[in-house]
């Protein structure tokens, strides 16, 4: 940059600015919750939700300024939204931070017990509908008591170890 004068502090860059990106790029049914302005300034983000009945998939939901005078891109999908989770005997599912589910998410489910194991497949799918592929898999006990066994007993066996130095 050359200013022309002696300080080179009074020099000031030109200002930066961003136009929001055209409607039709956002993703399907995506609306910006920021005021929709002219321009927008550097590090100026406009945050984007996805309509009811969908979630927000991907990356973040909101784009930002940068310093080449564009925002950031868009890496965020809005997808239908999956039925609640159905509910397996003696499992429950292992969850992200998030508990919307959008068509294509996966989740897996983990026996309540430790020694209960999952027999079958534990995980789960979304389906286009909305709908999760059927749970194909339960919670089988690793031991199980012979119940045919006449007279017989159940019982507990403890170790206990005694460190000697």
């Amino acid at each position: 940059m050359n200013c022309g004068f002696t300080f080179s502090y009074i020099c000031q860059a030109p200002a930066i600015e961003c136009a929001l990106p055209p409607v039709d790029t956002w993703p399907v049914g995506a609306m910006a919750q920021t005021a929709n302005k002219h321009a927008f300034a550097l590090k100026e983000s406009v945050t984007f939700e996805c309509p009811e009945g969908t979630v927000l998939v991907g990356g973040s939901s909101a784009i930002t300024c940068e310093t080449n005078g564009q925002f950031s891109p868009i890496t965020f999908s809005c997808v239908k939204a999956c039925d609640q989770l159905p509910s397996v005997a003696d499992a429950r599912p292992l969850l992200s931070l998030s508990d919307d589910f959008g068509v294509g998410s996966k989740v897996t489910y983990s026996c309540l017990n430790f020694n209960i194991k999952p027999v079958g497949s534990p995980t789960i799918t979304c389906l286009e509908d909305g709908t999760w592929t059927k749970a194909d898999f339960s919670c089988s006990s690793v031991c199980h008591r012979h119940n045919d066994v006449q007279n017989a007993h159940q019982y507990q066996v403890f170790f206990i170890f005694k460190i000697v130095n």
